[in-house]
């Protein structure tokens, strides 16, 4: 009876031993869980925190870019056009290759090449602030060069109140070349209806009419905001004039060089001047001379770019002009409008406007009675291209052929030396 006691003795001991541990073993789960679930919650108010501050950080540096994009917007709305453009890339939508813009061009030219029709390439873009014949007032004079110079510099720095100021002082020195098309002293502005992007401006012009004199502070704003000034001059120069503007660190002007055979520049000056000037004769072979030898001493110029000859050492600067220099013939842009159109574009730095293709489609393929007009852009650009040929007789041909050899060798023009060559359309097509 005594050993069955103590046997019941222990086996409670033990029981009470086990329950005591269980009891402890569950107080440990249940304080380590406890512990857990708090160090749960200091997490989740931690990450909260995180995911606020991120959120909060987030929502403050982009109120601070927009704050810095409105700054900087007003700031270059200041500033003029060549810091706003002249180091801005673009991507070109075509073939997706990184290009640097231009922040102005100058079509480079001579009176009767075509320039009417490669000027409304850019005219008729809504971006492009195009200006036509900026220099007319100061003529071909050695004299008036350095107006010239300053004045194209005004003209790609959007700087019309400097302009307007060479204007007046043309002007009143009696030396101006005025027209009644021009009116550039009166306006402070030349030939304000050949710009587009004036008469778009509804606060400045109607369809056919504008409120002149333009104040030149307010052409120059306007002409900050467009994409790039445009320029195109017909003025008897040689390129070499344009080494300035064309070194200068403040810009990235490029020049169009815009040839054309010379038996057609001179076969079309002869028409216009004779409609003019029916009175007096006017000799395309003895005019031929002057209008080649301006021409020969801007192509031997533009061949030293990329030449090591020694004749070209005498010129400074020349590796600034390599990527800045197109030299277009007119007769390949009369052959391809578009495929020279989006080659002017892609050496401009711009993607090409669809409503500048629409236009190409609508002024290169007419079909009228009678010749285009003398000052027009729309024609058939095929016609126009060979025009001459019905124009001009074979001595005519001859005489211009003999003294533009060398500019003809160079831009790669074919000599005539029969009747049957001078009518055979299928040289011109």
């Amino acid at each position: 009876m005594g050993n069955e006691r103590r046997k019941f003795s222990l086996f409670m001991a033990i029981q009470t031993v086990l329950l005591v541990c269980l009891v402890l073993v569950g107080m440990m789960i249940f304080h380590e869980s406890k512990i857990l679930r708090k160090s749960v919650r200091i997490l989740q108010k931690v990450s909260e925190s995180d995911a606020y501050n991120h959120e909060g950080l987030s929502k403050k540096d982009t109120n601070t870019q927009e704050r810095n994009s409105e700054e900087m917007e007003r700031e270059n709305k200041a500033q003029p056009i060549s810091d706003q453009h002249s180091t801005q890339q673009l991507t070109n939508q075509q073939n997706g290759k990184t290009r640097k813009r231009a922040s102005g061009v100058i079509i480079f030219t001579t009176m009767r090449a075509g320039s009417s029709f490669v000027g409304e390439l850019f005219n008729q873009n809504r971006q492009v602030f195009y200006v036509f014949e900026p220099l007319h007032p100061f003529g071909s004079r050695t004299s008036h060069a350095k107006q010239r110079a300053q004045a194209i510099r005004d003209v790609m720095s959007c700087d019309f109140e400097h302009l307007a100021t060479l204007y007046q002082e043309a002007h009143q020195s009696g030396e101006m070349i005025e027209d009644y098309a021009a009116q550039c002293a009166k306006d402070n502005f030349c030939f304000k209806m050949k710009t587009e992007y004036l008469r778009r401006n509804t606060s400045l012009c109607t369809k056919n009419k504008c409120k002149v004199p333009f104040k030149p502070a307010e052409l120059s704003q306007i002409c900050r905001g467009s994409t790039l000034p445009v320029a195109k001059i017909i003025v008897e120069l040689d390129l070499t004039q344009l080494q300035q503007i064309i070194e200068s660190e403040e810009h990235d002007v490029r020049v169009i060089h815009l040839v054309r055979d010379p038996r057609a520049v001179l076969a079309s000056r002869r028409e216009v001047f004779e409609k003019y000037n029916s009175s007096k004769p006017y000799s395309v072979t003895s005019k031929s001379q002057y209008l080649c030898s301006h021409s020969e001493k801007s192509l031997h110029f533009s061949n030293c770019f990329n030449s090591t000859d020694v004749r070209c050492h005498k010129y400074k600067g020349l590796e600034k002009w390599r990527d800045k220099y197109l030299l277009l013939r007119y007769e390949d842009a009369s052959l391809d409008p578009l495929g020279a159109a989006q080659r002017i574009y892609d050496f401009v730095g711009i993607d090409f406007d669809p409503k500048v293709r629409d236009w190409i489609a609508e002024n290169t393929k007419l079909k009228t009675k009678g010749p285009p007009s003398m000052f027009g852009t729309g024609r058939n650009s095929l016609d126009a291209m060979g025009r001459w040929k019905n124009t001009l007789s074979l001595d005519e041909v001859a005489g211009i052929q003999k003294r533009c050899a060398h500019v003809m060798k160079m831009l790669n023009y074919k000599h005539i030396t029969t009747e049957a060559q001078l009518h055979n359309i299928s040289l011109w097509r």
